[in-house]
């Protein structure tokens, strides 16, 4: 038996928000969508946020990236693994990981912004060292405060402090 509303081949894959694919367009908007400019760095603000502030031993870090423009009408942004990144760093210094050393390689995946509303990205960091090009080995990241940062090109996002706990720390 197969489920005639899933293609076959299309799994339930995806970067970015519900809600914010290409269904829905009239043919009028889809028009207007090819004489789409793209948007001046300038004009675009990345902003990250974290789900919580100390993580202990076992979860994973989680992140959100949210790319607004400030262009009067609607422009187009790459999001996508190799378009926007997030770095982490011990003690604000040292780099400890990057999204992009072992994204896969994925081309454009261009997104319609319009003046004020968010994309959003996850991004989840398995606690793992990384280095470009995914050499190993990964080393397990060790109890701490780290910062991270997310990035396009040179713009950046402010820079939030987080801690990684250590296994059998009880927290109030």
């Amino acid at each position: 038996g197969h489920d005639a509303s899933t293609p076959p081949g299309r799994g339930q894959q995806g970067t970015g928000a519900p809600g914010r694919g290409h269904s829905g367009r009239t043919a009028h908007q889809a028009q207007a969508s090819r004489d789409v400019g793209t948007c001046p760095p300038g004009d675009l603000v990345l902003s990250l946020f974290a789900a919580r502030y100390s993580y202990p031993a076992h979860a994973r870090p989680q992140f959100q990236v949210d790319v607004v423009s400030t262009a009067p009408g609607t422009c187009t942004f790459a999001l996508g693994a190799g378009h926007v990144q997030l770095l982490i760093k011990a003690g604000g210094i040292r780099r400890v990981w990057d999204s992009a050393d072992c994204a896969r390689p994925a081309g454009p995946q261009p997104a319609r912004l319009a003046k004020g509303v968010p994309a959003v990205l996850m991004f989840t960091w398995d606690r793992k060292t990384s280095v470009p090009g995914c050499r190993l080995p990964r080393r397990l990241a060790r109890p701490g405060t780290y910062t991270a940062t997310a990035y396009s090109g040179r713009m950046s996002s402010q820079s939030l402090i987080f801690v990684l706990r250590a296994p059998g720390i009880g927290v109030p």
